[in-house]
């Protein structure tokens, strides 16, 4: 046993999720350099226009599907930049945007390996589950360093919506004035298993919201 006031912990390990253009990128960039943003997004430039003109940031591009190189890609390619990292002290922090994104390329992989699994119905809870499997691996390589700073960037959803009482569907009313209901679980854009995993895992948890301008 040790005590309690030894336990420092003198990196941030933080999941900051927002609809688009809420300043997600933006906020990740200030955060000590060098740094590196690690982008699954399919948007060119990675979706990192915002802070092109910040020094000491390098990013590195993670497609969905081989290229001519013949090198890896998708999550084999995550892990390996996770494995690489944690034995690397070059950077200060590491930006993986976004978790999101990176299901996506994992169910575009396993789209590939097997175009029939079932995404509906019967047969999908095994489809989703082997994916939530595949996503945990691919983001505990990030989640697992421990010497420099990891920021998880993710996409907005609120798991439990607003709905109409008498029709059981989404309540368009209460969407389009974007009020939120009693109980609702706002969270990042994936599974809800999978984001309370990420949440759990994580030091810190920021929800960036940006209200309409009128």
């Amino acid at each position: 046993a040790v005590p309690a006031t030894s336990l420092r912990q003198d990196k941030v390990i933080l999941t900051c999720y927002g609809r688009n253009r809420s300043g997600k990128t933006t906020l990740a960039a200030q955060f000590p350099k060098p740094l590196l943003f690690v982008s699954c997004e399919p948007a060119h430039c990675g979706g990192v226009q915002s802070i092109t003109e910040v020094p000491g940031i390098t990013v590195l591009q993670v497609s969905d599907r081989p290229d001519s190189s013949g090198g890896l890609f998708g999550r084999k390619k995550i892990e390996a930049i996770g494995a690489e990292l944690a034995a690397n002290t070059h950077y200060r922090t590491v930006v993986l945007k976004t978790v999101t994104s990176l299901q996506d390329v994992i169910a575009e992989e396993m789209k590939r390996e097997n175009p029939n699994l079932p995404w509906a119905g019967k047969g999908s809870k095994d489809t989703y589950g082997t994916r939530s499997q595949r996503l945990h691996e691919a983001m505990r390589s990030f989640l697992d360093i421990r010497h420099m700073h990891v920021v998880m960037l993710a996409q907005e959803k609120d798991h439990n919506p607003p709905t109409d009482e008498k029709t059981g569907f989404p309540d368009l009313k209460a969407k389009l004035l974007q009020t939120m209901q009693q109980g609702s679980f706002m969270a990042p854009a994936l599974g809800a298993a999978n984001a309370q995993w990420l949440q759990d895992a994580c030091g810190y948890v920021l929800q960036i919201y940006a209200d309409e301008v009128t």
